[in-house]
Parts: structure tokens; sequence; C-alpha cells
């Protein structure tokens, strides 16, 4: 987190929050990244079997925690993504791209 410009936090939904690696590398990174990354740019995007709004909220908490600035809305896919959230997932990577070049 210290050395990137950017981040892309994403994670599938299980048992309604995020995945255990998501939560244990937020878990390890915060103490050396707390208050170093503050306002650097991320974009966020989930999938679940369902709505994938809880695990979409549970990622923008921890880029609350971390103090990062959303680059754009999150992209949420239920089920497979389809080729229109594809696209989308394509789009938020460029605008975290040239949020970075800010």
């Amino acid at each position: 987190m210290l050395e990137c410009d950017g981040v892309a936090l994403g994670s599938p939904d299980y048992f309604s929050d995020m995945a255990g690696g998501m939560k244990d590398f937020f878990d390890r990174t915060y103490y050396p990244a707390q208050d170093r990354v503050t306002g650097k740019p991320c974009v966020i995007f989930g999938s679940a079997g369902g709505p994938p709004s809880v695990v979409i909220e549970s990622l923008r908490k921890m880029a609350e925690v971390f103090k990062l600035q959303e680059a754009a809305e999150p992209v949420g896919a239920s089920g497979t993504p389809t080729a229109a959230v594809l696209e989308e997932c394509r789009e938020l990577g460029r605008k975290l791209a040239e949020a970075t070049q800010s």
C-alpha cells in the first residue's frame, strides 16, 4: 500500500463479508500504512451470489478506515459477471489509472 499510486479493492461475498484473504491483508497492513496512504485513489468491486451490496459496503468501510479516496463508484456483479459488468470493470480500471495521474 505504501508504494502504490492507487489501489483496486475487490472481493467475492463470503458469508456476508469480504474474503478472508482480503480481511487478512487489511489486518496486516493497517498499522504500517496508518496515515501514510491518506488520499490515495482507490476503486472497489465485488461479486456475490445475490446482491453484491454487502461485500461492496464492507470494502468501502475499509477504504474509509485507510482514508483512501474513491475514484469512481463501485462495480458489483450478481452471479457470473456479464459482458456489461466486465466493461464496467475495465472502465473502473481506467478511472483508477486516471486518478493516479492527478
